[in-house]
């Protein structure tokens, strides 16, 4: 089991906006009573961080439509200085997740970047197709080991809708469970067939997967379809087949189907709006903050560093 009790105990308040949270090895624990407000941007709790456009697929179903024609963002290690370093420990963040709108682990800074924010004390996680693990070569045997090091988790994106690259992504996980790191799986739910398609991954894998993250199709980037009612409640009904429930979440952009009280088998969910405590750091010339990796329109801050 990973171990980040070398990090201590963490905390941060906010009184004003109802915020009180403690992390411990990995965990959060929110205090306090009632709801908590929504934090500033430059103040959130985690953050999802992007490195650049630049990936070596092109999925259909990619939300941000990254291109193997994107960019790196350039100086990511000085930023991460720049935005991280300055602030005091009440305001760091406890984690962030690499990775919103491109493949990192192809930008010629990720190793620097990552052990740049391990020695701010802040957990680096970062989320990945797969392809850069699965090669078996150096760089691979390289990443491993800095995964190993520095990193608490690992997303790989489990990807059901291109058949070329389903043996890539499991010979990445295959890789990551053999070393000392949380892996987690992002799956796709677009229809019955994306459905019968995580019981097998379900059933493949079991609890050796430390979470299934769901998300939902949506009309997004690359793609023009969403997840459908009908494909949300094949979903509910698998969910309560699943024996081991807290090996599952479920993304941000499914809060409108758990909140509907329609459904048959409804999925419990947590009282707080999604996306309260997390934003979108994008480290670009300036670097930007959006609501989230879904919304990337709406800058909420800049700052040119």
């Amino acid at each position: 089991m990973k171990n980040f009790q070398h990090f201590g105990i963490k905390q941060r308040v906010y009184p004003e906006y109802n915020y009180h949270a403690v992390w411990s090895n990995l965990k959060t624990v929110r205090l306090g009573t009632g709801s908590a407000k929504e934090l500033p941007p430059d103040h959130s709790e985690f953050y999802d961080v992007s490195l650049g456009t630049k990936c070596n697929l092109q999925c259909p179903f990619c939300y941000v439509a990254a291109t193997k024609s994107g960019k790196f963002y350039k100086n990511i290690v000085e930023k991460a200085e720049e935005f991280f370093g300055k602030m005091s420990e009440n305001q760091k963040p406890f984690q962030i997740a690499i990775g919103s709108e491109g493949e990192p682990t192809i930008h010629p800074q990720f190793k620097e970047f990552v052990e740049k924010v391990y020695e701010l004390g802040i957990v680096p996680n970062y989320t990945t197709n797969g392809i850069t693990l699965a090669k078996g070569d150096w760089y691979t045997n390289n990443l491993l080991d800095l995964t190993e090091k520095y990193c608490g988790g690992v997303a790989v994106s489990a990807n059901n809708f291109n058949w070329e690259i389903d043996g890539v992504w499991r010979m990445a996980v295959d890789r990551l469970l053999s070393i000392d790191v949380y892996t987690n799986l992002h799956i796709i739910i677009k229809d019955k067939q994306s459905v019968e398609r995580l019981k097998e991954i379900y059933d493949t894998y079991g609890d050796k997967i430390h979470t299934y993250v769901l998300l939902p199709m949506m009309p997004e980037g690359r793609s023009t379809e969403s997840v459908s009612r009908e494909t949300y409640q094949d979903l509910c009904n698998l969910f309560q087949q699943i024996e081991h429930k807290d090996h599952f979440a479920f993304g941000a952009n499914f809060y409108p189907f758990i909140i509907d009280g329609s459904y048959e088998n409804q999925i419990q969910c947590s009282l707080y709006e999604p996306e309260s405590f997390s934003k979108n750091l994008i480290l670009d010339d300036p670097i930007r903050i959006t609501p989230s990796s879904f919304n990337r329109k709406t800058t909420l801050y800049e700052k040119n560093i």
